[in-house]
């Protein structure tokens, strides 16, 4: 007679491994996360290769209008940060997947599984891509398959440390490397002769703007590790002097990459070595429009705003907070999700029916 822990365990799927119950408060998260260190980790992941998309969107949308978006972008990025710093205080919660875990129905985590495995999938071969591309007419004797091998290998081992503090030098390469591209591009712009672009102003359409909000949604996009830098900062109140830097950083960074970009090569052409790089500018920014509208726009948006919502909607918080504070914090997040789950519709739509 076979005993009844072993009759059970015989019923499970194959492959089942039943993890034991991991509440937030027994994790210990360490505390030495600083200013420079939650900065660096933020901006190395906002700064990927959406920066070498930015010059297109000048290219659809007038340069004014377009420069507007960018900022507008930035605000509702930092948007979407407060409402998860807000969730992480009241929930207790250390990472994104953990914030997820508190939504009301399961389909909820699935759906913000897959977009976050659809971000961070496009954003890994993006970088595979461009890197190999850039590396192959140095290293000739090489195939493409051979480079792109070497480096997942050598690279994504530096990513294994369990904080993002650990990461500080790997990240200060990342943000070097982007300050790298945006000065070359500006000595770039202001070396030619007749830099800025003689072809006539194109007018604002619902086709350009459809194609820009997303690509400069996806540029803000760090919102996966904030709950992770939030938790191991020691002083909580410093995330504000990190989110100052930050977007301040960001939004400057951006706005000289894409107009010394667009001055450079009219938005089509837009790489600081443009004859050495095969991806062009209509495949690069045809996947980051998908990869921004969906998992961009989503994640940065709608889901920060539903996080709060419902870490505000459990009986334990309503003392919790004041019902000034409650009322403007629902306002905030609804806003988050309805802006988010809009924006993504609308580009969606772009893409489908205009593009």
């Amino acid at each position: 007679m076979m005993p009844p822990a072993a009759a059970a365990a015989e019923t499970k799927p194959l492959l089942y491994t039943e993890f034991p119950a991991l509440h937030d408060d027994e994790v210990v998260v360490p505390q030495d996360g600083t200013i420079v260190t939650s900065y660096l980790g933020l901006m190395s992941t906002m700064a990927g290769a959406c920066i070498l998309t930015l010059p297109s969107t000048m290219q659809m949308t007038p340069v004014l209008p377009s420069s507007f978006l960018l900022v507008a972008m930035a605000g509702l990025a930092y948007a979407g940060c407060v409402c998860i710093c807000i969730a992480c205080d009241g929930s207790g919660a250390t990472s994104f997947e953990s914030l997820a875990k508190r939504l009301r129905h399961p389909i909820q985590l699935w759906i913000v599984r897959g977009l976050v495995m659809l971000l961070l999938f496009g954003a890994v071969v993006m970088y595979v891509v461009i890197a190999t591309d850039m590396l192959q007419p140095f290293l000739p004797f090489l195939s493409r398959f051979v480079i792109g091998g070497l480096f997942a290998v050598i690279c994504l081992p530096l990513c294994l440390p369990d904080t993002v503090a650990a990461l500080k030098y790997t990240n200060s390469v990342v943000v070097c490397c982007v300050l790298y591209i945006v000065v070359v591009l500006v000595f770039q712009a202001v070396s030619q002769e007749n830099a800025w672009p003689s072809e006539p102003v194109s007018p604002v359409t619902f086709r350009g703007v459809a194609y820009t909000m997303p690509i400069q949604a996806l540029s803000y996009c760090m919102h996966l590790n904030i709950p992770q830098v939030y938790s191991e900062l020691p002083h909580k109140p410093s995330m504000s002097i990190v989110f100052a830097l930050l977007f301040g950083s960001g939004v400057a960074l951006y706005l000289t990459a894409a107009l010394a970009g667009y001055a450079c090569f009219h938005g089509y052409v837009f790489l600081v070595a443009s004859w050495i790089l095969a991806v062009t500018a209509n495949d690069l920014s045809y996947v980051m429009d998908w990869v921004g509208a969906t998992a961009g726009v989503l994640l940065s948006f709608a889901f920060p705003g539903l996080f709060l919502w419902e870490m505000l909607d459990q009986d334990y918080h309503q003392q919790a907070y004041s019902t000034s504070q409650i009322r403007w914090y629902k306002v905030l997040a609804g806003f988050m999700v309805v802006t988010g789950v809009s924006l993504s519709a609308v580009s969606v739509a772009r893409m489908i029916w205009f593009y």
